[in-house]
């Protein structure tokens, strides 16, 4: 139950045009051509149905999930494991109703986004959100924690692209599993965070948190300003040498 909404649990994302304003012509997380993320499970470009998500946690050896809903001190409810799991491991899929990346949700306390795995480590390209309020599964009960051991992942399985819950570090049978749920989450919500680790940075009051979000954003904008300036010199300073051996190879002819 959350805010008197009944919580139903599902199989499969739940997709519908009406979600979208500019519907697509079909769901955005199926894989439909080559350009898309090749599949996790077999490796293959190519757009196919024989692969699964369990056929990608067979094919990898991870273990099946072992789990239980637990109330958690000063949290609400929780994700306990009931089973040990190494660093690395497949958790879950996140789950719910799709929608457009440009919507917001009706509770985005339980939304994220689904992006493609990108190239290079960078942020791929966001195809959809998932809002879980009503309709979700087990993995949207992770609370947030500072100190969190898992974190969500862009995969492509089969002829799906989806976010999954992995392990960051090895996680011990009884131990709560929890994430981060990122900057926003406190500072634009104007929630004070609870996971009572001492160096968690959202802490403070709403006032504190909003600032300190702002503060971060200024850095991280000076920062991507820098090195835009520096790539832009490397470009100049390459079209320079350039400029100089097209003069030297005109010297000696």
């Amino acid at each position: 139950m959350y805010k008197d909404i009944d919580q139903i649990n599902i199989e499969e994302n739940i997709y519908d045009p009406e979600n979208f304003e500019d519907p697509p012509e079909r769901d955005p997380t199926l894989r439909v051509d080559e350009e898309d993320d090749e599949c996790q499970c077999c490796g293959f470009t190519d757009v196919h149905d024989m692969c699964d998500v369990e056929n990608f946690r067979n094919c990898e050896g991870y273990p099946v999930p072992l789990f239980e809903l637990a109330e958690m001190p000063a949290k609400g409810v929780g994700i306990r494991a009931l089973r040990n799991y190494k660093r690395g491991n497949y958790l879950g899929e996140y789950k719910g109703v799709l929608m457009d990346v440009g919507v917001r949700p009706r509770e985005w306390t339980y939304s994220l986004l689904i992006s493609k795995k990108g190239k290079n480590g960078e942020e791929g390209e966001e195809i959809a959100t998932v809002d879980a309020h009503q309709y979700g599964n087990w993995v949207r009960y992770l609370n947030h924690s500072y100190a969190h051991n898992t974190s969500f992942a862009p995969y492509a399985t089969g002829d799906r692209m989806f976010m999954s819950a992995i392990a960051m570090k090895d996680i011990k049978i009884f131990e709560e599993m929890t994430i981060n749920y990122g900057d926003e989450y406190f500072a634009l919500g104007r929630i004070r965070c609870l996971c009572g680790e001492p160096q968690c940075e959202w802490n403070g009051t709403e006032e504190e948190n909003l600032q300190r979000y702002k503060e971060k954003k200024e850095k991280e904008e000076a920062r991507k300003r820098k090195r835009k300036a520096a790539e832009q010199a490397g470009e100049d300073e390459e079209e320079e040498e350039e400029d100089e051996d097209d003069e030297d190879d005109m010297d000696t002819s």
